[in-house]
């Protein structure tokens, strides 16, 4: 058994720690180093620049939503397309911009049909520039059932987009509810719509959030950092 030969099993999140305490390993055992994200690459765009990004991506003027991960089942994709049929009732100038791909990509595109949000929702494959689709959008949203610790969402903060997340694993490791991010909670549709309304109608809390999102992931989640944590591990097994 591989297990016998493990010093230390590395938990991302408070949520995969608890669950090896919980399999009854020792908590010395155990230490918890979370994901962490460039925050130079992924960094706060310039109006100037946002702007020319969204005409290079042919975004509109209104409000952009962006989600980027797979396009699978326990994402929570078809929740926030349920949730987009209760926004545009109230607030139309959006788009919402699905990056990704995978087995859920033509039946989430025939559910964008059959809701009439075809002119609201545009999907983009799997690309390499994931940073110029965060600095040309406003809001990040990520609503997905299960996560460990999800690299996109903070790819979002550092870039210093508020962001709306399910409450669920790592996410509630990383968001603050109401300081740096909205969490509400898994599959509650009318949850996720109120706080996509709520950012569209408040600029301010949008603002408040992606400012304290940015600081976030500089104090606790930057790769420098990050990188550090696990020079000092393996400094102390290899004595």
């Amino acid at each position: 058994h591989i297990f016998k030969y493990t010093d230390k099993f590395i938990a991302v999140s408070d949520e995969i720690m608890n669950r090896l305490l919980r399999e009854g390993y020792s908590k010395k055992m155990i230490i918890k180093i979370p994901n962490g994200v460039d925050a130079e690459r992924f960094s706060p765009s310039l109006e100037s620049r946002r702007k020319q990004l969204r005409d290079k991506f042919g975004f509109p003027e209104e409000n952009v939503f962006l989600y980027s991960g797979r396009i699978v089942r326990g994402k929570g994709l078809e929740s926030l397309m349920r949730a987009m049929v209760d926004v545009v009732k109230i607030n139309d100038k959006i788009l919402l911009v699905l990056i990704g791909s995978g087995d859920l990509d033509k039946s989430l595109k025939d559910m964008v049909c059959e809701l009439g949000l075809g002119k609201h929702v545009k999907f983009e494959d799997l690309i390499e520039n994931v940073d110029e689709y965060l600095d040309a959008s406003d809001i990040f949203i990520f609503p997905s059932f299960s996560e460990g610790m999800p690299n996109s969402l903070l790819e979002a903060m550092a870039c210093g987009l508020p962001v709306i997340a399910s409450k669920i694993g790592g996410v509630v490791d990383i968001v603050e509810d109401g300081k740096s991010g909205i969490l509400f909670e898994p599959g509650d549709v009318s949850g996720l719509a109120s706080a996509m309304v709520r950012l569209l109608n408040d600029n301010e809390l949008r603002m408040r959030l992606g400012k304290e999102a940015r600081k976030r992931i500089v104090d606790s989640f930057s790769i420098d950092r990050i990188a550090d944590e696990y020079i000092r591990l393996y400094e102390r097994l290899s004595k």
